[in-house]
């Protein structure tokens, strides 16, 4: 069963009213939400793996609204055409991406924290451990479109990965570096994709460094 860590405060926030632990103690299990250990304000909670949308405190807070009659019905988001563009190459080993731009959120520790582990949590179940789906979260504005999606050789491109100091190339990463070591085995041929952005900035290296 997925594990997921969120803060007591920041669910309750996220709910809209005021409680007690007790009560939070006492409704999350009723709605399939058991507690695996809840230390000050840490709750390691299980989920059902059928239910990805519980994967972050936000969405577990969307369904305690709904359970205690507080707001129900599915969120409502504006949806617009395109903002960027991304031009997609022929990719062998990952042949297919997918972006979007997501704006007017008011970024916190809390929000930053539970967009990481929402990342993580799908990238390790509905894309069996990054075998299927690698998700990146970038920040618009170190970003310079137009995007371009691409395969390289190994040793072609060099870049300071998340966690490293120092630069690696493609082949450097995949031996040194911790998610490198890691996800190695998912990559294969003599070319890898990357994505760049129009400055030749490397964004994502998928689906090692995302």
């Amino acid at each position: 069963m997925p594990v997921i860590s969120v803060s007591a405060t920041d669910l309750k926030n996220l709910i809209g009213r005021k409680m007690t632990d007790e009560e939070l103690k006492t409704i999350l299990p009723l709605n399939k939400l058991e507690i695996d250990s809840w230390n000050g304000d840490e709750i390691k909670i299980e989920v059902t793996p059928d239910r990805p949308d519980l994967y972050s405190p936000e969405g577990i807070a969307r369904q305690l609204r709904a359970w205690m009659c507080i707001k129900t019905g599915p969120p409502s988001h504006i949806v617009s055409r395109p903002v960027i563009n991304i031009k997609a190459e022929n990719v062998s080993l990952r042949p297919h991406i997918v972006a979007g731009v997501v704006r007017g959120l008011k970024m916190n520790d809390y929000l930053i924290k539970s967009l990481m582990q929402l990342q993580e949590m799908v990238d390790l179940t509905l894309g069996r451990d990054r075998k299927k789906v690698a998700i990146g979260v970038h920040d618009l504005r170190d970003v310079k479109p137009p995007l371009r999606y691409t395969e390289v050789r190994p040793v072609e491109i060099s870049f300071v990965p998340l966690g490293s100091d120092r630069e690696m190339n493609l082949s450097q990463i995949l031996e040194k570096h911790p998610k490198g070591i890691q996800y190695r085995h998912l990559m294969k041929g003599n070319k890898y994709p990357v994505l760049l952005d129009s400055s030749g900035n490397v964004l994502s290296f998928p689906p090692i460094i995302n």
